[in-house]
């Protein structure tokens, strides 16, 4: 990226676009943390898994459709932040594209950092952030620079960074009793909660 301005400014837009659909699902930590608060306090175990688990399968759809949109309408989206025909989407596409695959990811290191915050737990998420970036960091200018990959090397630099985060969440809330995979494999039966604060906080 170094040196090439219009790389630059391509990786600059699609992380815009990136983080504009992102806010959407901004909903997800102020709610699920409150629920979960509740259900712990309670003593209410089996409260805390279902409240993990709607935050995923919410967390789910919405990168579903997200994810969606930025594989088949990168240049609609793109032009919201360039103008048609600009240099630098020569770049901004192809890391759009690598970044739509990091929303699912992304979503769950969300709501495991939610559900941790809603124990009282800020120690783990900062541990579980600080070893992705590290990671990240180590990333980037082997695949940018070593292996000469540019703005394709920083997009996969991120999105291995953000499925390695999502994995650690996964494991450590199976392993605490918060999270029951099984629970995954159905849909929730009460969504309500979660949707009604949320559609009130957007």
């Amino acid at each position: 990226l170094m040196g090439n301005p219009l790389a630059v400014a391509g990786q600059a837009a699609a992380n815009q676009i990136f983080s504009s659909v992102f806010w959407l699902t901004s909903f997800l930590p102020s709610i699920t943390a409150t629920l979960i608060s509740r259900a712990h306090a309670s003593g209410d175990q089996e409260g805390v898994q279902n409240a993990v688990s709607q935050a995923l399968w919410v967390g789910l759809i919405l990168s579903t459709l997200s994810s969606v949109a930025m594989l088949c309408l990168p240049e609609t989206i793109l032009s919201s932040v360039m103008p048609a025909g600009a240099p630098a989407l020569a770049y901004a596409r192809p890391y759009l594209f690598i970044r739509a695959f990091a929303f699912l990811p992304s979503m769950v290191s969300l709501v495991g950092f939610s559900a941790f915050r809603g124990i009282l737990d800020t120690l783990t998420p900062v541990k579980i952030s600080g070893f992705a970036n590290v990671f990240n960091a180590i990333l980037d200018p082997i695949l940018i620079f070593s292996l000469n990959m540019g703005v394709t090397g920083a997009a996969l630099a991120t999105l291995a960074a953000e499925v390695i985060s999502a994995i650690i969440y996964l494991r450590l809330l199976t392993k605490r009793g918060m999270l029951q995979m099984s629970k995954l494999l159905r849909v929730p039966k009460n969504l309500q909660s979660l949707l009604k604060g949320g559609a009130a906080l957007q």
